[in-house]
């Protein structure tokens, strides 16, 4: 291996390498550079039979580096210290040469790394040896609350923006939020709905007291998680708020806040139950119903679409419209208890509901619906066909649904343009109506516009 005037001292090194990489124990008795050892024996016993090459030369250091970059990505953020964990003061001296090299290849990764990691050595090295940094090195810095990395960037260059002070509310990293704004740094009404969604009422205080915006999005970032106090300090310091609150603290359940936003004054409509409704919160449902939100159709369809059976009764025990929607959307999305209750109980249904059941390959739905005398029609055979549903293109047919060419068409054209793990489906459904002599199966046996589907499924 060739020599160099710059030989590093393994031992001065070894304090520097434990603080470039956090010295911390992992709690197997290991210290910073046994891990590298560890995790990075495979770069090092690379290195080893590269650097046996002259590296001396700038265009073999360059040739070189490229060569050990492209095997291992991280080369520029551990060479020298992988060395320095092996004793191997010789390799270490020349692979800090390698990465000394300046190219056009340094890529942010290795920047953005030290920095959410609070690696102030590495961060420092990386930048005193060319690495690029921008606005997201100190976002990084920030969320993560690795304030010497902050200041450092700060202090040295690195730009920042809003997401600085965005991220360090989100993370409830006052300190960090402090130090930005304090500086100049940027910040909209981004950093106080970070903060209010992420309950950190601290950095919501600061950053209003400090004249960071706010708008009606704080509210609903504060109640989509329940955090009830945030909430409270910006309504009442007078941060405006509309039906989206309402409607957020019901999509998730988040009752008190609800309570708390109506008792107030705050805005509700239909979406308000109809997303409750969706998303199962029976609890806001009822207390939003009890406390004269209105509600409609919208909120059976939703119910019966997320399968939410009991939001579904509730509703319509309580007078809540419903729609041949309701049957719809409960056959589209596989949702039979819901179907089977509003059929019980009277919601209307037509062919829509055969015909969604059938394009989504919902058989029980569509045995249901069938059984208990939906109407169906051609529309049935045509999209289970189209979408490759073999069992419900047999069940329609079998029980006498109509169907007529375009069943065989649309199984044809599907078969062509979907992926090949696919194509078997809608070839199954063509053989199938082909076979039972679909109308017009004799001119798509043989026709060419079905060759491409044909082809493709040999071809698997």
């Amino acid at each position: 291996m060739a020599s160099d005037d710059r030989t590093v001292d393994v031992v001065a090194e070894s304090a520097r390498a434990r603080a470039f990489c956090g010295d911390d124990d992992d709690g197997g008795g290991d210290d910073a550079l046994g891990r590298l050892r560890r995790e990075h024996g495979a770069m090092y016993a690379r290195m080893r039979t590269m650097l046996d090459e002259d590296a001396r030369e700038a265009r073999t250091r360059r040739r070189l580096r490229r060569a050990l970059v492209e095997e291992f990505p991280e080369f520029d953020a551990y060479a020298t210290d992988v060395a320095v964990a092996w004793d191997d003061a010789r390799c270490a001296t020349l692979a800090r040469g390698l990465v000394e090299t300046p190219t056009a290849e340094f890529t942010f990764g290795a920047v953005y790394q030290a920095a959410e990691k609070g690696l102030k050595e590495r961060l420092k090295f990386l930048h005193e040896h060319g690495y690029a940094w921008d606005a997201e090195t100190c976002m990084y810095a920030a969320e993560n609350g690795h304030l010497e990395c902050l200041k450092y960037a700060h202090e040295h260059g690195c730009a920042w923006d809003e997401r600085t002070c965005e991220y360090a509310a989100r993370s409830g990293q006052l300190e960090c939020l402090k130090y930005a704004h304090e500086r100049g740094c940027a910040w909209n009404e981004e950093t106080c709905d970070y903060a209010a969604g992420n309950g950190h009422l601290e950095c919501l205080k600061y950053a209003h007291e400090h004249g960071c915006a706010w708008d009606e999005e704080t509210c609903e970032y504060a109640v989509r998680n329940g955090h009830l106090e945030c909430l409270k300090y910006a309504h009442e310091h007078r941060c405006a708020w509309d039906e989206g609150t309402c409607m957020c603290a019901a999509r998730s359940g988040h009752l008190e806040c609800l309570k708390y936003a109506h008792e107030r004054g705050c805005a509700w409509n239909e979406e308000t139950c109809d997303y409750a409704a969706a998303y199962g919160q029976l609890a806001c449902l009822k207390y939003a119903h009890e406390h004269g939100c209105a509600w409609d159709e919208e909120t059976c369809k939703r119910a019966a679409e997320y399968g939410q059976l009991a939001c579904l009764k509730y509703a319509h025990e309580h007078g809540c419209a419903w729609d041949e929607e309701t049957c719809k959307r409960a056959a589209e999305y596989g949702h039979l208890e819901c179907l089977k209750y509003a059929h019980e109980h009277g919601c209307a249904w037509d062919e829509e509901t055969c015909k969604c059941a059938a394009t989504h390959g919902h058989l029980e739905c569509l045995k249901y619906a069938h059984e208990h005398g939906c109407a169906w029609d051609a529309e049935t055979c045509k999209c289970a066909a189209e979408y490759g549903h073999l069992e419900c293109l047999k069940y329609a047919h079998e029980h006498g649904c109509a169907w007529d060419e375009e069943t065989c068409k649309r199984a044809g054209v599907s078969g062509d343009r979907e992926r090949e793990d696919r194509v078997e489906n809608y070839w199954n459904c063509l053989s199938y109506a082909i076979d039972h002599q679909c109308p017009g199966y004799a001119k798509f046996h043989a026709s060419t516009e079905l060759n491409p589907a044909r082809e493709r499924l040999r071809s698997i």
